[in-house]
């Protein structure tokens, strides 16, 4: 077996104002806890990724749709009712324009006769009454040329954008051609909305794969862990404990936890009477029971940032969720083979289990 462990530090962050911004609440015990164990705070807040439940999710996914749809709108010219713009008694400045722009078709015709695939002119700037001409030109007379809005610099909101922008003329063989140039176009101006989204959305696209893949999920006294990813990357938690169960187990059907296994298993709870993490780590990789049976795990090349010791003591990064998530998958991996073959397949009877500590007032 092969394993890839990795952190990914996680911070919601502002976004948007149909979404708000996030109150964080802290237990001075959990913040002790992370310092003594050399947990990078800045690191976190600096370069944390963000998250959104899935209803935020929808409103932003739902935002961008907006504003590719605003600036694909305004590349579009319709004349409407108007009437056709006449070239007799222009302006000076708009005569001059008309002149610079029927040159710049010229000049596409002519590159593209030399072999140049889709030459391109920027048109100077101008007004509105000019850009009319543009579209009014183009549409009647020269169908294969792709006109459109695009930005001088990086637009940071619509406003921007139609601040700042050119023609752009570029000569295409097909119409099938124009509306590819025109699609790029849209891709392009919308390019720092889609990331800002996807940014914005963050660690709950790779939540969002998971609950697709419907696959098995493996943690080590992992109900809070569940919560949590519930509570902040698909919906507020549910008050009542069936509606809690459902709404876990719709995302996630198929979750196994290694600590509830060695509790209720009988066999194991007697192998391994200190089911902590690190104490089943160790005492799986040692126990005779086990370690006949243990399959061979190494390291990918890319992934050296945790050792595995051959004497399966601790590494000194112990409690950093990488490390403590690579454990959790030996761990898993240790007992399902002892269980196999010493049982056979028994592991259904394990399926969304998850181990809750008793309480006692």
């Amino acid at each position: 077996l092969i394993a890839e462990p990795f952190n990914i530090y996680v911070f919601k962050r502002p976004y948007q104002e149909k979404i708000g911004d996030s109150r964080l609440m802290f237990q001075a015990g959990s913040l002790d806890f992370l310092a003594r164990c050399d947990f990078d705070f800045n690191k976190s807040i600096k370069h944390g990724v963000s998250y959104l439940t899935t209803k935020q999710s929808l409103v932003a996914r739902e935002w961008l749709k907006e504003e590719e749809k605003k600036v694909r709108e305004l590349g579009i010219y319709s004349p409407g009712d108007g009437e056709k713009v006449r070239f007799d008694n222009l302006r000076f400045n708009d005569g001059e324009f008309v002149t610079t722009f029927f040159g710049a078709v010229s000049h596409l015709s002519k590159r593209e006769a030399k072999g140049e695939k889709l030459p391109q002119e920027v048109l100077p700037s101008c007004n509105s009454f000019c850009r009319r001409i543009v579209y009014q030109e183009i549409k009647e007379d020269f169908p294969l040329i792709h006109v459109g809005k695009f930005p001088v610099d990086n637009p940071k909101s619509l406003n921007q954008f139609r601040n700042h922008f050119r023609l752009r003329l570029t000569k295409c063989q097909s119409t099938e051609e124009v509306e590819r140039v025109e699609e790029q176009r849209i891709s392009l101006v919308t390019g720092d909305y889609r990331r800002s989204v996807s940014e914005g959305i963050g660690i709950t696209q790779i939540i969002e794969k998971i609950i697709r893949s419907r696959k098995q999920l493996i943690g080590h006294n992992c109900i809070l862990d569940i919560a949590h990813i519930v509570d902040k990357c698909i919906g507020e938690l549910q008050d009542d404990v069936e509606d809690f169960r459902k709404q876990v187990s719709t995302a996630f059907p198929f979750i196994i936890d290694t600590k509830y296994m060695l509790y209720h298993h009988e066999d194991l709870r007697l192998k391994v009477p200190q089911n902590s993490l690190g104490k089943a780590y160790e005492t799986t990789g040692a126990h005779p029971w086990f370690q006949q049976y243990n399959p061979e795990i190494s390291l990918s090349t890319e992934f050296q940032r945790y050792k595995l010791s051959s004497e399966n003591t601790l590494d000194n990064l112990h409690h950093e969720a990488g490390y403590d998530a690579l454990m959790t998958g030996i761990l898993y991996a240790r007992i399902e083979s002892a269980l196999r073959s010493h049982y056979g397949n028994a592991f259904e009877t394990y399926h969304n289990k998850l181990y809750i500590s008793s309480v006692t007032a």
